[in-house]
C-alpha cells in the first residue's frame, strides 16, 4: 500500500485514536494466531477504546482469518454487533 499511496503503514497505530471513538460502539476481532497484527496490540487497543467495547478473541487462525475458521460464529457475532449499535437510540 505504501507505493500506491506514499504512507508508510508501519505508522498506523490504532492504539493512538481508538478513545476518540467513543460513544461510538466499538468490536475488535482478533485471531490468536495472528502475526501481522499480534494479539497483544488488539489487548491494548481494547483498553485504550472507551465504552461501550466488546472484543472477540478466536482461538486460532491468522491475519484476518476470523471469517475463515469461524464462519457462522463471526457472522452471528458481527451481526449482533451492527443490530445493536445501528439502533435509531444507540446501544
Amino acid at each position: 500500500m505504501g507505493w500506491r499511496t506514499g504512507f508508510d503503514v508501519k505508522r498506523i497505530r490504532p492504539v493512538d485514536v481508538v478513545a476518540r471513538i467513543g460513544p461510538r460502539p466499538l468490536l475488535i476481532v482478533q485471531c490468536m494466531d495472528d502475526a501481522v497484527v499480534p494479539p497483544a496490540n488488539g489487548e491494548r487497543s481494547f483498553q485504550a477504546a472507551a465504552e461501550p467495547k466488546s472484543i472477540w478473541r478466536i482461538p486460532s487462525g491468522g491475519h484476518i482469518a476470523g471469517h475463515s475458521v469461524a464462519r457462522q460464529e463471526y457472522e452471528r457475532r458481527v451481526i449482533e454487533f451492527f443490530d445493536q449499535s445501528l439502533k435509531p437510540d444507540g446501544p
